[in-house]
């Protein structure tokens, strides 16, 4: 009777473990479901970042000739069209058109001209609006990371998964990555915050 009861609990105790390790696994499946997902969220960031800090892309001013607004929902914002001229001089472009043109264009305004034809103005308010995307985006996948993997050690432990079978490594990962999702969390408030001031005070 002792032994069949044994037999019984060791039998309980090794479907506990096997469905810890498998719920382990999924953890793992999904974080790097997050990875992959920040990384290509991030991709639309960190490429109009290039065109908006003016590391990238072909500078010079644009001279708005005809402006109309274009409303979406509650906002309204201008659209321009008119000349292109490179910083150099060596090229121009007649048909060039500019989205979300500032309120002041009577004046040459500096611009970046995209591969694909677009412009878009290097100004304090769009990098950091991109900056908060991207320390956003980075902030959110380290959170994420951090629940997955913490309920999956948990369950894990619940099951009964030797302490042995557990990967050691993920303590000091789940430390360091705790520790960026909180300095990206409060660089992106910090990137927020200079959006809102640039909106008041354009640079």
């Amino acid at each position: 009777m002792g032994r069949h009861a044994k037999t019984v609990r060791s039998g309980a105790a090794r479907q506990r473990a096997r469905k810890g390790t498998a719920r382990t696994a999924i953890g793992a499946l999904l974080v790097l479901g997050v990875i992959a997902l920040a990384g290509l969220l991030l991709r639309i960031p960190l490429n109009d970042l290039r065109y908006t800090t003016g590391l990238s892309g072909t500078p010079g001013t644009f001279s708005a000739e005809h402006c109309h607004a274009v409303r979406s929902g509650r906002v309204t914002s201008l659209t321009c069209t008119g000349t292109f001229v490179t910083a150099d001089g060596r090229g121009t472009d007649h048909t060039a058109q500019l989205i979300d043109a500032p309120a002041d264009h009577d004046q040459p305004i500096t611009v970046q001209r995209k591969p694909d034809g677009s412009y878009v103005q290097p100004l304090v308010f769009r990098v950091a609006l991109d900056l908060l995307a991207v320390f956003g985006i980075v902030a959110a996948a380290a959170m994420t990371v951090v629940i997955v993997r913490t309920g999956s050690s948990t369950a894990a432990v619940s099951a009964g998964v030797p302490a042995r079978s557990r990967p050691k490594v993920w303590g000091p990962v789940l430390y360091l990555v705790s520790l960026l999702a909180i300095g990206c969390g409060a660089a992106a408030v910090l990137s927020f915050v200079v959006a809102v001031v640039t909106v008041w005070f354009p640079v």
